[in-house]
């Protein structure tokens, strides 16, 4: 979900009500196709600020786990 949030590559966007989810045009926090970026992003709290946000973002839209 991080990826398709930070990093969309289909030219329709989201509904509108659901845009604040999505960071188009910011720089990603994590570069995914880096294991030592993924490693440093645990480390330095970038993987815990996702995480959060995805929390509050299925909480929000009702999504349960896994649905994704």
């Amino acid at each position: 979900m991080y990826d398709y949030h930070w990093n969309p590559r289909t030219t329709s966007g989201p509904v509108s009500k659901e845009m604040k989810w999505y960071h188009f045009g910011e720089q990603g926090i994590i570069d995914v196709t880096s294991y030592d970026d993924v490693i440093k992003a645990i480390d330095d709290g970038r993987l815990e600020r996702i995480i959060e946000e995805h929390k509050r973002y299925m909480k929000e839209t009702g999504c349960k786990a896994g649905a994704l």
